[in-house]
């Protein structure tokens, strides 16, 4: 059969270069690039699979430029130190990001500018890390909601739906995560280690539903000591999160310069504030703070000690928001860090060690059960709170997928993750 000749038979000029075929991935130290996680200060992290294996991965790709200063390149060797210290530690490595490879001075891809022209590729140094196949918590947040909303905003409706199994199992499954997050902080706390930057973005769950801390880069470490005060010197983190010591200092180092014992505040106290921040989130669905200092309402009362104006005022639009969780962040929620409760504290608090209701069994040992019953039964609460998260996904997803249709859009994949992953991984 003889060959056909391609005539382009219209009047503009070919544009055969314009391909109907996606483009080639590009590929990087046997890595082939897919989708952004998420970016920061730093640099992106990219989704990527490694061509020999199949396996996908998330990697931290960390501009040179970024890395031109003598305290950015400590910063960095500080934050991969303080990864692997945490991922050796055998109980709960789990909870923590896992960098696999580390690749310096690597020639970085880049896609190409407009008409196809090629980019020169950028010095790069990359973090190869473990993958976290549903993203990050916030994106979950934003797609279903807080854990204690009820779509019945009067107190008659809304208690009828609080008293429904799925809404316990909910709040079981918020209970659960708040658990995991809190048992990162105290191995970290434990090891002279202030995360310094806790907040939804940084908190991903992996596939098999349990939550991952991340992005150390803000991270400060000490040497463990007999106090479990960490001693840090930076007003860093982020602002809806960062605890009115953190802002106190900034103001100081401001006006007065640095220096001194009196220029410091405890990390880890501030993270424990910041843990509350996320708690109160991962319930209502939106933040307890703008910023915890003197222009924000939320905080001036509780700076003044009036906690149940400042439940009362929230509630209003979270009325099912849960009795036992008002006790602990009112503790948690003290102007005075010294007055907070640590990290393995609050674990020990009535309202974490009850079960799905506000009167559960409990569900993370204590004194009236034996280790190996409280491995079977917070083994069983992960399970659970891994089923209600995939329900919760799915739903999402679905309503994701109706939207788009309505909107003549294209539906996302079913089950493609919380929203496309966060910052930090």
């Amino acid at each position: 059969m003889a060959s056909t000749e391609y005539t382009n038979t219209n009047k503009l000029p070919c544009m055969d270069y314009l391909c109907v075929a996606s483009p080639p991935a590009r590929v990087v130290r046997g890595f082939a690039l897919g989708r952004t996680l998420g970016a920061g200060v730093s640099g992106k992290v990219k989704e990527a699979t490694r061509l020999s294996d199949g396996e996908v991965v998330a990697i931290k790709v960390i501009d040179y430029a970024a890395l031109a200063t003598k305290a950015a390149r400590v910063n960095l060797a500080s934050e991969v130190a303080t990864m692997h210290a945490l991922a050796s530690e055998s109980t709960h490595r789990h909870h923590f990001t896992e960098i696999l490879e580390v690749h310096e001075d690597v020639d970085y891809p880049r896609k190409c500018g407009p008409g196809g022209l090629a980019k020169p590729p950028k010095r790069c140094v990359l973090l190869v890390m473990k993958h976290c196949a549903n993203g990050d918590l916030l994106s979950h947040l934003l797609d279903s909601g807080g854990f204690a909303r009820t779509k019945a905003k009067a107190p008659e409706a809304a208690a009828a739906e609080v008293a429904t199994p799925a809404f316990a199992r909910g709040l079981g499954a918020c209970k659960t995560l708040f658990r995991q997050l809190l048992t990162a902080l105290v191995a970290c706390h434990e090891r002279g280690i202030a995360h310094c930057d806790v907040k939804p973005d940084n908190v991903l769950i992996d596939g098999q539903g349990r939550l991952v801390l991340a992005d150390f880069g803000f991270a400060t470490r000490a040497a463990p000591a007999a106090t479990p005060c960490i001693p840090c010197t930076t007003d860093c983190g982020t602002r809806s999160y960062m605890a009115p010591e953190i802002w106190a200092l900034g103001d100081r180092l401001r006006t007065f310069g640095g220096g001194g014992a009196a220029a410091s505040y405890d990390g880890a106290a501030a993270d424990v504030w910041a843990a509350g921040c996320v708690l109160f989130i991962m319930l209502s669905g939106y933040p307890p703070f703008e910023t915890a200092t003197e222009s924000d309402w939320w905080f001036r009362a509780c700076r003044a000690g009036r906690h149940d104006r400042f439940f009362e005022a929230h509630c209003r639009d979270c009325p099912a928001f849960p009795v036992g969780a008002k006790d602990l962040l009112t503790r948690v929620f003290s102007v005075d860090p010294a007055a907070r409760p640590t990290a393995a504290e609050m674990l020990q608090h009535p309202w974490l060690l009850a079960g799905g209701g506000e009167d559960g069994i409990s569900a993370s040992g204590g004194a009236a059960f034996e280790e190996e019953a409280a491995c079977v039964v917070a083994a069983a609460d992960e399970k659970a709170a891994a089923a209600v998260l995939a329900t919760r996904l799915a739903v999402a997803a679905k309503a994701k997928a109706e939207a788009s249709k309505r909107a003549g859009g294209v539906s996302p994949p079913v089950g493609a993750g919380f929203g496309g992953g966060g910052g930090g991984q």
